[in-house]
C-alpha cells in the first residue's frame, strides 16, 4: 500500500511568502484542489489501484463512438447506446437496477453476517461487524458485498433473456461505476478492500478480479432490444 501523504512534503508552494506575486484567487485554487478528498485519495492509491482506475475511464472513453463517425453522424454512441435506445428505455427500470445494485453489495455483506451468526450494525454508508470476530470472517464479511454483488450481474449478463432487460443495464452500469471507483470514494482507512486488506486479503488483486468482472458485464448486456 502507498503510504504517501501530501502533507508530508517538505516544499509547500502553498506557503506565504513563497510567491508574493502570485495571484491569491490561484493560490486558494490550487489549495482547493490538493485539499480535496478525491484527489487526496488519489494520491494515496497504488500503482495498481492507480492503473484500474485510469483503465475504467479509458474504457469508457473507448466505447464512444470514433471521432470521425460522431463528426458525420447527428446520432451518438456509447456503449452501443444511441438516442433511439435512450428514448425506447423503461427508465423506471434502469433506476430500480441501479438501486438494486447498490442494494445487493449492502445485502452481501448482512447475508454473510447472517450465515456466520456476526453481530453487524449499520452506520451511514458503513457495515460495521463485531469487533469479537475473528480476522477471517472479518476479511470474508468485507469481500462478500462486492463479491454477490458482481456475481448477481455476471448471472443477469449469462442468461441470454435477462441481457436484454432494461432492469439489467441499469444494474451492470451501477455496479460498474461503484466497482471500479471505489478506491477514489473511500479513503484508505474505509471501505471494503480496507478492511479485506487489513485482516489478511490481498486489496491490490481483489480490486483488480471486482473491476474486470464489472468490465466483463458491462460488455455482455445487449444494449440493443432488437
Amino acid at each position: 500500500m502507498c503510504n504517501y501523504s501530501m502533507q508530508k512534503r517538505t516544499f509547500n508552494p502553498l506557503a506565504e511568502g513563497s510567491n508574493p506575486s502570485r495571484p491569491t484567487n490561484k493560490i486558494k485554487g490550487f489549495r482547493y484542489l490538493v485539499e480535496n478528498p478525491i484527489f487526496s485519495n488519489l494520491a494515496k492509491l497504488s500503482q495498481i489501484k492507480l492503473f484500474c482506475v485510469a483503465f475504467a475511464c479509458l474504457f469508457m472513453l473507448s466505447a464512444c463512438a470514433p471521432i470521425q463517425q460522431t463528426i458525420k453522424q447527428t446520432d451518438f454512441y456509447y456503449f452501443g447506446i444511441n438516442a433511439k435506445m435512450v428514448k425506447e428505455a423503461n427508465w423506471y427500470m434502469v433506476i430500480l437496477g441501479a438501486v438494486t445494485a447498490v442494494g445487493v453489495h449492502t445485502g452481501g455483506h448482512y447475508l454473510y453476517a447472517a450465515l456466520n451468526n456476526i453481530e453487524v450494525k449499520q452506520d451511514g454508508f458503513f457495515e460495521v461487524i463485531d469487533g469479537n470476530a475473528e480476522p477471517r470472517k472479518k476479511r470474508e464479511f468485507a469481500q462478500a458485498g462486492p463479491v454477490l454483488q458482481n456475481g448477481v450481474g455476471l448471472i443477469l449478463t449469462t442468461i441470454p433473456a435477462t441481457r436484454k432487460w432494461d432492469f439489467t443495464k441499469g444494474y451492470v452500469a451501477a455496479s460498474f461505476v461503484e466497482t471500479a471507483f471505489y478506491p477514489a470514494l473511500f479513503r484508505g482507512d474505509s471501505g471494503d478492500l480496507y478492511i479485506s486488506n487489513k485482516y489478511g486479503g490481498n486489496a491490490d488483486v481483489e480490486y483488480a478480479i471486482f473491476t474486470a468482472v464489472a468490465t466483463h458485464n458491462m460488455l455482455r448486456v445487449k444494449w440493443h432490444k432488437d
